[in-house]
Formats: C-alpha cells, sequence, structure tokens
C-alpha cells in the first residue's frame, strides 16, 4: 500500500499482516537503532569526564565568575550555526506559527488602518504571540506522547510479566 505517489507504485493492493506491521516499525525507543554513533558517545563521555576534572575540590571555594569563564572559552562558531537551532524540538513549528501570525496580523491591519506603522508593530506581536503558543502547543503534544509510551511500555511489561507467570505455571 503506498500513500505518497513519489516512492513507486506497489502491486500488492492487500493490507499487510498486523505481526508484520510490528515487526516492520520499531514500537518503543529501545526498539530504534541509536542516533550517536560510539565514537560520539565516547567523546561526550570524555568530555564530561574532564568537566568534572576542572570543577575545584570540595575544600576550595566555588567561583561563579570563573566558571562563566570557563564556558565562554570553550564556545567555538560551530555553536552557533542555524543548523543547531533547527534540532531543537518544537522549534521549527514555533518559527513557522509565530511567521504566519505576523503575515495575517500585518496584512488584516494594513488593509483596515491603511497605517504601515500599526501593522508592523501588530505584524510583531503576532510573531511573538504566535512563536510563544506554538512553542508551548507542540511541547504540550510531545508531552503526551511521552506519557502514551510510558503507558504503552507499562501495560507491555506487565502483559510480558502475565505471560511468564502463565508459562510458570
Amino acid at each position: 500500500m503506498v500513500w505518497w505517489p513519489l516512492k513507486g507504485n506497489s502491486t500488492d493492493s492487500q493490507p499487510e499482516d498486523i505481526d508484520k506491521i510490528e515487526k516492520k516499525y520499531p514500537v518503543f525507543l529501545e526498539d530504534v537503532p541509536p542516533k550517536f554513533q560510539d565514537e560520539q558517545l565516547l567523546e561526550a563521555e570524555n568530555a564530561k569526564k574532564m568537566h568534572d576534572a576542572k570543577l575545584p575540590p570540595e575544600g576550595q571555594q566555588y567561583s561563579t565568575a570563573g566558571e562563566v569563564n570557563r564556558y565562554l572559552k570553550s564556545l567555538s562558531w560551530d555553536n552557533f550555526q542555524f543548523s543547531n537551532l533547527i534540532q531543537i524540538p518544537c522549534f521549527r513549528d514555533a518559527g513557522l506559527s509565530g511567521f504566519s501570525c505576523m503575515f495575517v496580523f500585518s496584512t488584516v491591519l494594513f488593509l483596515y488602518h491603511r497605517d504601515l506603522r500599526k501593522s508592523l508593530n501588530w505584524g510583531y506581536g503576532g510573531l511573538l504571540l504566535g512563536s510563544v503558543f506554538g512553542w508551548e502547543h507542540c511541547n504540550r503534544i510531545r508531552r503526551n506522547g511521552e506519557k502514551v509510551v510510558q503507558l504503552a511500555q507499562h501495560r507491555y511489561q506487565e502483559n510480558q510479566k502475565k505471560k511468564n507467570e502463565g508459562k510458570k505455571n
């Protein structure tokens, strides 16, 4: 069954078996291959060890200014690339909803009042308002999705326990 015309034609018009779908598509996060390679994980662990080593021992006093200086020295231009922003969950959705609100607010107010300054001010307000609401809406959906996954994992584990107890008896 093909839902998108660019993926190719499927000669099989019958629906797939449910067992095949469960094996084909991952259900839990544990079933998905890791996002980062082993080398990247080792680098992250080494960076954490170095960070822990740079912290002052318990006998010395903690300095916020020293911590800020250490972080500022560790910054590079690679940290400020646009590709880093689009990896943030919900950033794209918030931006699109903000720009949509900006366009709608500024267009409607310009057509109604014929005042460019007022329409730009309301457009900027629409950008802020739409971005905040888009961000919060996307995060609410993500939190609800995480709750559903946790509930599914819990029920799956309970079912596995019941099956194991049934096999023992």
